[in-house]
């Protein structure tokens, strides 16, 4: 029997590239990773394509941003990859750079 496809946990629409974020379970768990497309009309039909030009590319990098951070706020949520390297750079990053922008509002 076939598994029907989940659709994405959150899809991001900026100008004319949409970003849809996926949830996948793994032989070492969950993880999220994200596809980039644009929808064209050909034939008086819409259909997304998966190549972008000059003209879209301000859109796909802000899409991309956008993503990585919905990204990490769902993993930090859903306590995906909490135990990876990765994660842990990364929370420590945010700490440092918590500390950083907090260093001057002390009274």
């Amino acid at each position: 029997m076939d598994k029907q496809k989940e659709p994405p946990i959150e899809k991001i629409k900026v100008g004319s590239v949409q970003a849809s974020i996926w949830e996948h379970q793994g032989p070492k768990g969950n993880f999220v990773s994200t596809t980039f497309s644009r929808s064209i009309s050909k034939d008086g039909e819409f259909k997304n394509v998966h190549d972008f030009h000059g003209q879209h590319l301000d859109d796909l990098q802000r899409a991309a941003k956008e993503a990585k951070e919905f990204e990490n706020a769902y993993k930090m949520q859903k306590g995906i990859g909490q135990d990876s390297e990765a994660m842990k750079r990364f929370e420590a990053r945010n700490q440092q750079d918590y500390g950083q922008q907090n260093q001057g509002h002390e009274r």
